[in-house]
């Protein structure tokens, strides 16, 4: 087998059956989504505390929208944090929240694990990285633009979250990763 035949750690393909007609086809596609996103993560090292906790702020931001995430708008990022910030929430909480649903739209947007193309295929809508304040988009260099209400968050799903979580939480790991970002 070939390095392309080979499935890339949640993939659509590694975690959706093929051929197969659900009777909630938005519910299997979105638990498929989360059990190949904790897939890529696993892959990566990440601690099941990293994974899991991650996982539940998203499901509390799709019980926010009562929608998928290929539905998702920027106005719904920013309700949420609104709604966040109202309820008392510490602004390092509502950055990490917003951090972790950063983190799966980079994921569910990436090419590579087959997301986009799926939602479209099946839904007539794709995942899509969404803000608050500013329109996403890419960078020259093609790492997923998030903005949110006040803040500007570049990321590259498939290395930034990795030396994220190596740098720690410590202001020379914080200085550190962002001047990998640089």
């Amino acid at each position: 087998m070939s390095p392309r035949e080979i499935d890339e750690a949640g993939s659509a393909t590694s975690v959706l059956a093929s051929g197969v007609a659900y009777l909630q086809p938005e519910d299997a596609v979105l638990e498929a989504m989360f059990e190949g996103w904790a897939a890529q993560q696993r892959s990566r090292r990440l601690a099941a505390t990293t994974v899991e906790n991650r996982a539940h702020v998203v499901r509390r931001f799709v019980d926010f929208t009562n929608d998928y995430p290929w539905r998702w708008a920027p106005a719904d990022a920013e309700a949420w944090t609104s709604s966040l910030v109202e309820a008392g929430m510490a602004h390092s909480t509502i950055r990490n929240y917003q951090a972790a649903i950063a983190t799966f739209l980079g994921y569910a947007c990436d090419t590579r694990y087959g997301w986009s193309a799926i939602c479209s295929e099946r839904f007539g809508e794709a995942p899509e990285i969404v803000g608050g304040t500013r329109e996403a988009g890419q960078t020259d260099d093609g790492r997923a633009r998030v903005a949110f209400p006040g803040e500007v968050e570049i990321m590259q799903p498939q290395a930034v979250m990795g030396e994220r979580e190596a740098a720690g939480r410590s202001k020379a790991g914080l200085n550190h990763f962002l001047a990998l970002r640089g």
